[in-house]
């Protein structure tokens, strides 16, 4: 949910260019391109373990002893995990990319 509403909030920031503004603004775009940047790679790392590496299956795997008792909302909740992840690097790197311009 943080990430949503940090997402409308960075989408909305207008910067003017950084020659025309003081050190207090470029330090504050300079930490919001830093959030930016953590949460599409920390979303991209979270989408690769979740998509490619098998946790599941293997015996010490949380995944495994939390969601054997409940197999059909590991179904269902999973790939709606795995899209928002992508999504949300997607989303993320867009703001980045426009906000260096």
């Amino acid at each position: 949910m943080l990430q949503v509403v940090f997402y409308a909030y960075a989408k909305s920031v207008r910067i003017r260019t950084v020659e025309n503004v003081g050190f207090a603004t470029r330090c504050k775009v300079s930490t919001l391109r830093i959030v930016i940047s953590s949460f599409a790679l920390c979303n991209f790392a979270l989408w690769v373990e979740d998509s490619f590496i098998e946790t599941r299956s293997s015996e010490t795997s949380w995944q495994k002893q939390y969601f054997d008792n409940w197999p059909v909302i590991y179904n269902i909740f999973n790939p709606l995990a795995l899209v928002f992840r992508f999504n949300s690097v997607l989303l993320f790197l867009n703001v980045l990319f426009e906000k260096g311009r």
